[in-house]
């Protein structure tokens, strides 16, 4: 935008772009529609709870996260995904502040549309993104792990470790994942929550 406002006296007559077509038409319709790109809407607080579960476990944690994040005032949506596909999360990824992503280990890694999330998650565009992960394991837990590195890639906000329960949840666990919610609301709201190593 700082650049448009530079040029707004100067006549246009082409704009010659280093990727994409010469523009010589329209020039004031498509320096409005730049304009309009360059604003970033404001977000919702609201934090997106992705998840699947082989055994329910990793669901049974997502409910409890969310009740944790509700608990500081924030809106916590559960999208559950054997039943609504990873691109309608990503479609959404613009007008939230949070994103969790809630996955088992299987077969040492996590599940295909959490990774599927995960990599849709851009450097630029999702830079002011605030994510986190947790899920259940039974053996090794690389799950959680892998979905941390590559969050970390993406330079998103994360404010907390991983969240990991091996089998079954527990009462304990429970009460690990309403604090984990409430740690991850906070920090959505702005408070400084500096977890993450």
């Amino acid at each position: 935008m700082q650049g448009l406002d530079k040029i707004k006296d100067l006549d246009v007559q082409t704009v010659c772009c280093s990727h994409g077509p010469v523009l010589r038409k329209n020039i004031e319709q498509y320096k409005k529609l730049y304009r309009e790109w360059s604003i970033e809407c404001p977000r919702e607080n609201e934090v997106i709870i992705a998840y699947a579960a082989a055994y329910e476990y990793t669901a049974s944690m997502a409910r409890e996260v969310a009740a944790g994040i509700e608990a500081q005032g924030v809106k916590a949506t559960l999208v559950d995904l054997t039943a609504v596909k990873p691109a309608q999360v990503v479609e959404r990824l613009g007008k939230v502040k949070g994103l969790l992503l809630g996955t088992p280990t299987l077969v040492a890694d996590a599940i295909p549309p959490i990774w599927e999330i995960a990599l849709a998650l851009n450097p630029y565009v999702h830079k002011n993104l605030i994510c986190g992960t947790f899920g259940s394991f039974g053996w090794s837990g690389e799950g959680t792990r892998n979905i941390m590195q590559r969050l970390e890639q993406t330079r998103v906000k994360i404010p907390l470790d991983a969240l990991n329960c091996r089998f079954k949840p527990t009462p304990e666990v429970f009460v690990n994942c309403r604090t984990y919610g409430d740690k991850f609301a906070r920090a959505v709201k702005g408070e400084a929550i500096a977890e993450h190593k």
